[in-house]
């Protein structure tokens, strides 16, 4: 924490250097101003316009990604925060990073479409098979749970069987979810599918 003069000159530095349009020296002097700001109130404004000076000046998208960050750390469910972090994560910043905080915040607030396509967004961007065998269970379970929607839930077990078809648990849980929702020719499809797949993977 600074002395009242100190703070002075850094509310002084920040006037000046906004004024000239000194992106850098700007940036410089707000994260000086929230590292000693004591009020978490404080802090955030500062990292607010933090984080729009990265993004919209110095076209630094990762320290925006970052200053948000930092607004959840001091509050949890800040809507300035979670808006602007999901405008990243869709324009393809950090998201796998982004995709894990969000996650359980949406959950909290039981806002399920949102997690939703957070989910399938993410999907695209796993490349270890067992992440992204996980991550469609995942979805499963969602479907099932919070959505209602068995034929979804069909669809991303049976994604995940292709990469796993050796496990018992999930073909039952498909071949139930096929009966319950007469799906039997879709369940088919996946069978194959894996078969198929399993083949190539033994010619390689």
């Amino acid at each position: 924490e600074e002395f009242p003069d100190q703070q002075e000159v850094q509310e002084r530095l920040h006037q000046l250097y906004e004024s000239q349009s000194m992106a850098a020296e700007l940036a410089d002097v707000l994260r000086h101003q929230v590292d000693t700001a004591a009020d978490n109130d404080v802090k955030i404004g500062h990292l607010t316009k933090l984080a729009r000076v990265s993004e919209g000046q110095l076209e630094d998208a990762n320290a925006s990604f970052e200053a948000y960050l930092e607004i959840l750390d001091l509050e949890r469910h800040s809507p300035l925060a979670i808006a602007e972090l999901r405008r990243l994560f869709e324009a393809g910043v950090n998201r796998l990073e982004i995709g894990d905080r969000l996650e359980p915040i949406y959950r909290e607030q039981q806002a399920w479409g949102e997690l939703d396509t957070l989910m399938q967004l993410k999907l695209e961007a796993l490349e270890d098979p067992v992440d992204r065998m996980q991550l469609m269970r995942d979805l499963a379970l969602l479907a099932l749970d919070q959505k209602s929607q068995p034929d979804e839930a069909l669809t991303c077990y049976g994604r995940s069987f292709q990469l796993d078809p050796d496990d018992e648990g999930l073909l039952s849980q498909l071949r139930g979810l096929a009966e319950d929702t007469g799906r039997r020719d879709e369940l088919k499809r996946i069978l194959l599918d894996a078969a198929d797949a399993c083949q190539d993977s033994e010619r390689r």
